[in-house]
This record gives C-alpha cells, structure tokens and sequence, in this order.
C-alpha cells in the first residue's frame, strides 16, 4: 500500500480528505454495508477521489478519479502537492512540474 505523507480533512467539509494525491470524498465510504457488517473493519467501498489528482502509483494525473494525463517515468512524483485545479510535482531528477488546468471539466 501507499503511504501518505500529508493528510488533512477540509475545513469546511469534513467528509473530505486532502493528500498529497488529491482530495477524496469519504461519505461513501462511511456507509455501511451487509458486508461490512459481516466483516469488520472493512469499508463500503473506496474513496470517491474530488477534482485533479494521482493515481495511486504516480502514472496518472486524474480528474474525478478518471486517468487524464498520463506522466512518462521520468516526471513521476517523488513528492506532490495538489490544490483545486493546480497540480505539482517533485520529479526524482531534481525537476518540478508546475501544471494548472482549466475549471471546466476536462473529460467531458
């Protein structure tokens, strides 16, 4: 599994979580479910990613959970930070991608 370096929930809606991914929306998750009942400790389902954001093995820059972009191996994340519609990542070569995208959803 991943690790995650940055957590924290928004200030506004604490249903959502913030990382170094992107933000995720956890009410679905939270809903329980027959099979949760009968297995503790699971979740209903996974988070609902929100906005821009990775792909759990850096490959992907992703809208709404949706692969977008997709990143060669050379600028994959050593370390990111993502914010509403700007994406940054640390490169392992030393080199750091500044990307912001529109407001207007992408994959429509």
């Amino acid at each position: 599994g991943r690790v995650f370096y940055y957590l924290q929930f928004d200030k506004f809606n604490s249903g959502y979580l913030h990382t170094e991914l992107g933000t995720f929306n956890l009410q679905p998750a939270l809903i329980p479910t027959a099979s949760a009942v009968t297995s503790p400790g699971r979740l209903a389902s996974l988070p609902q990613h929100i906005g821009y954001g990775l792909n759990s093995n850096g490959t992907w820059i992703t809208y709404q959970g949706q692969n977008l972009l997709w990143l060669p191996p050379e600028y994959r994340p050593s370390s990111s930070a993502i914010s509403g519609t700007g994406v940054v990542i640390g490169c392992s070569s030393g080199h750091v991608l500044i990307l912001k995208f529109s407001e207007v959803n992408p994959v429509s």
